[in-house]
């Protein structure tokens, strides 16, 4: 049914309603009356109420105009961790007890099906099986299953390659020939012991000095990227710049990088839309150079470091250092209202 149908047929209604009382439509209740229009009469009383002389008329005090907020991209650029996670001493001493009870399930070690007898490799293997002092035996020492409290042998920071070389029996002939010679009383020689390929530590010598600028510290970690302006309070924030005309976040995002740490960065942006964002207001006092207004609205684009480092010779944005930070050291750096704003974007690990 149209709207002019809908219209006739309530008119018909009401006239018949009014028909056997012979009521004036005039006389009729509200109910039977269609809705006023208010806001056709607001809007009547608001045009009254403008002045008609030829005087000019304030509109900004008529219509107060809201302080609006300035647009702001910012990078939250981060490399990711290089290695597996740092495992607790919880799951250290539970894989250590783990490895214990499969020597004691497993079948014993057969000396005579990889050693002949009277040979020169029994010898050496019975040599360096004496020099192990404490060496848990699962067939018949069962119940040390679990070490004592204060006993931290599952604690192995070279992964066990000191005893590798101390047991380990190589078969090479100069080696034999070498050990016969000196009655093997001592080591492996410096060749086999070159042979052997020492695992690498997880700490590093950035590690060892603190760099806080170095992409080689940390490296269970994820790192991120701030920067220091030349100021006393604030200073350490995430790249960032205001929008120019009409280029996009991503746009804005991508150039505030290159001018704040330089072009010698290759960097992957995850996506097109922000991760997150942070509205302040300036201080009392303050007055923005290009505009009045009350703030700004920091939108953060996520980015991924690939390959290269910061540099800040030649950026244009008054940027004086550089830190490649966790998380936790975020928030000693850049203080708690702006690790509060941007905590939820960051990963623990």
């Amino acid at each position: 049914m149209s709207v002019g149908q809908r219209s006739v047929r309530h008119i018909a209604l009401l006239s018949k309603s009014l028909q056997p009382n012979s009521t004036r439509l005039a006389d009729a209740p509200p109910t039977f009356l269609s809705h006023p229009r208010t806001f056709t009469s607001a809007a009547v009383a608001a045009l009254e109420t403008i002045p008609t002389s030829e005087e000019p008329v304030n509109i900004a005090a008529t219509f107060p105009s809201s302080q609006p907020y300035r647009i702001a991209a910012s990078v939250v650029l981060s490399r990711p961790p290089l290695l597996t996670r740092d495992i607790p001493d919880f799951e250290n001493a539970f894989y250590f007890y783990q490895r214990r009870l499969n020597d004691r399930l497993s079948l014993p070690f057969t000396r005579y099906f990889y050693f002949k007898k009277r040979t020169l490799a029994e010898a050496e293997y019975k040599k360096r099986q004496a020099r192990i002092k404490d060496e848990y035996n699962p067939y018949k020492e069962g119940w040390k299953d679990e070490l004592l409290v204060g006993d931290y042998r599952w604690k192995q920071e070279d992964f066990g390659y000191q005893r590798l070389l101390e047991t380990t029996v190589t078969g090479d002939e100069a080696a034999e020939s070498e050990n016969a010679q000196v009655g093997l009383e001592g080591d492996m020689s410096r060749e086999i012991k070159n042979s052997m390929e020492r695992p690498l530590s997880r700490i590093t010598e950035a590690d060892l000095k603190n760099d806080t600028k170095s992409l080689d510290r940390k490296q269970s970690r994820t790192l991120y990227l701030l920067v220091r302006r030349n100021r006393e309070s604030n200073a350490w924030k995430f790249p960032q710049v205001d929008l120019v005309g009409r280029e996009n976040l991503k746009e804005a995002a991508m150039r505030g990088l290159v001018e704040c740490c330089g072009v010698n960065m290759n960097t992957w942006f995850v996506g097109n839309v922000p991760i997150g964002h942070y509205i302040y207001k300036y201080p009392e006092g303050y007055r923005d150079s290009e505009g009045d207004y009350l703030g700004k609205k920091v939108f953060f684009m996520k980015a991924r470091m690939l390959a290269g480092q910061a540099n800040l010779e030649k950026n244009i944005r008054g940027i004086v250092d550089f830190q490649w930070l966790t998380k936790e050291e975020i928030h000693e750096v850049a203080g708690k209202k702006y690790f509060t704003a941007v905590r939820h974007m960051l990963v623990s690990q």
